[in-house]
């Protein structure tokens, strides 16, 4: 066992997606030191994870692995994850994601500079899908590192955002004192529930403005995103009311919600597979009927022609591509290298 204290724990609950996995830990080994650990809690998956693993760990003595003898839910496999982890901070990360080249240094630098340990580093990121193709380049918009003054400015900030694990690097002894998780457990957002409450107990918030992680996603609509993306994210939302947040605060992240990843939903469901659009909008109508948004933006998509729908989307991903990616430039999303020389 190595005598340095470790700073930073990566915390990956998993389940058969060993392939993913393989890639997620080959981008974080490369950045291993002896500061910083892998915790890797599997949820009884049947394909070759546990083998993925080993391998990693004959050359990286830094990763480490525990498997569960019987499925726990993502939920109660996070906090699993988290009670294995030994860091001073814990750097939550989807198994299917990946780490740009640098960002462990950045991230390790943004704590140990600061004037007081921050309770939360939260950093930019691009989504993109399973090939590395671009869907949304710098997620959060915003490329300028910043300290947010307070945690209701900062769901204010992120909205929804703040419920992307793989951008949450979060002091551990502020996610154990949370208290009240079993409610929320089978919610698929315990990791929102205990961000938001480990916020409300006070410390700096930094935010990284520079993409340093890629978010796989795929954006078909094979299965209803309904009951996670509205109501449950709605409810640990709302939950913050117990921790102190103003109701302000709240209602401005859900509105900021509806216009970003609601919307994203929705418009896939409107081009891809509007019968579900027409099956979900009740849903989406009393999870979100108090918010602007939702009457400037999904009230009137579910009433617009397909084909027009389809051409916004192509039109709203063009302009963002040009956006952040100049003529001329392109990028490597595998690696998180700028080809543009």
């Amino acid at each position: 066992m190595s005598a340095t204290p470790t700073l930073i724990s990566f915390c990956i609950p998993t389940f058969n997606r060993a392939n993913c996995l393989r890639e997620a830990l080959k981008s974080i080994a490369q950045q291993l030191r002896p500061e910083i650990e892998v915790v890797v809690s599997d949820n009884a998956s049947t394909d070759d994870t546990r083998q993925v693993v080993r391998e990693y760990q004959q050359q990286y003595p830094g990763i480490r692995f525990s498997a569960n003898e019987t499925n726990l839910g993502y939920d109660r496999n996070l906090l699993r994850c988290l009670e294995l982890a030994c860091g001073e901070y814990v750097w939550l990360f989807g198994s299917d994601d990946l780490l740009c080249e640098g960002a462990v240094e950045i991230v390790q630098r943004k704590i140990l500079r600061a004037a007081r340990r921050p309770t939360l580093v939260y950093i930019n990121h691009d989504v993109v899908d399973n090939q590395g193709n671009a869907h949304f380049p710098n997620q959060v918009g915003s490329q300028r590192d910043t300290i947010l003054s307070s945690a209701a400015n900062c769901i204010g900030f992120l909205g929804l955002n703040l419920g992307y694990m793989s951008a949450l690097v979060v002091r551990r002894q502020s996610f154990l004192a949370v208290e009240g998780v079993e409610e929320y457990i089978g919610s698929g957002w315990i990791h929102l529930y205990l961000v938001l409450a480990a916020l409300s107990a006070g410390g700096p918030i930094c935010y990284v403005g520079r993409p340093l992680v890629r978010a796989r996603r795929s954006l078909s609509v094979d299965y209803d995103l309904t009951e996670r993306f509205f109501v449950e994210a709605s409810r640990v939302f709302w939950s913050a009311r117990r921790h102190g947040y103003p109701a302000w605060a709240i209602y401005r992240a859900m509105n900021r919600t509806v216009r970003g990843h609601y919307l994203r939903i929705a418009l896939a469901f409107r081009c891809d597979a509007p019968d579900q659009l027409v099956r979900s909008f009740p849903v989406f109508f009393r999870t979100c009927w108090r918010y602007p948004w939702f009457w400037l933006l999904l009230v009137p998509l579910r009433f617009v022609p397909r084909s027009l729908a389809v051409w916004l989307r192509a039109k709203a991903r063009a302009l963002r591509a040009r956006r952040y990616f100049p003529p001329g430039a392109t990028k490597d999303f595998a690696h998180g290298a700028d080809l543009s020389g």
